[in-house]
């Protein structure tokens, strides 16, 4: 079997994208969760299909922000009322920031984070940069198939399965 290898700068756009929508969630768990020790309640969950903060509680409300990266979309899920903001090429990262917080706000959740990014070179505060991102379900989709036009599902989307060379 043949891998071919997905050349960063073919996807930086897009990772960069979801790079910015982890700060968001992040962010977001950081003002919700119980504080631990090095930080250890602001790391995201990893979910079969993407991403997630994970059940947080706050105001008397349970909640949870997850990117869908398989149906490209984020979804806030607030006391079991589920909003689905699409990701797509072209908006920016204010944009994602202004749809999950109104999603959590028209729900009873008002929820202030620093907006300024954390341990990247990128600086621009999260809710002001009206800049176009990218975002390309193909190259996440071959990112995540290494390349190999034979499997049916990535192994991001499978870890039970393996990969013999």
């Amino acid at each position: 079997m043949k891998i071919d290898i997905i050349r960063h700068s073919e996807w930086a756009g897009t990772k960069f994208t979801l790079h910015l929508l982890s700060q968001i969630l992040r962010k977001i768990k950081l003002e919700t969760a119980q504080q631990e020790p090095q930080w250890a309640h602001v790391a995201l969950d990893l979910t079969p299909v993407g991403f997630s903060t994970g059940l947080l509680f706050t105001q008397d409300h349970v909640f949870q922000a997850d990117v869908d990266i398989q149906n490209s979309r984020i979804q806030v899920n607030v006391d079991g009322d589920i909003h689905s903001i699409s990701l797509e090429p072209s908006r920016s990262v204010k944009w994602y920031h202004d749809e999950i917080f109104s999603a959590l706000s028209s729900r009873g959740i008002d929820l202030k984070i620093n907006p300024k990014p954390q341990e990247m070179a990128y600086t621009a505060p999260l809710n002001e940069d009206d800049a176009p991102l990218e975002f390309d379900q193909q190259m996440i989709e071959y990112g995540f198939w290494l390349g190999d036009e034979q499997t049916d599902i990535p192994l991001f989307f499978c870890p039970a399965l393996s990969v013999s060379v």
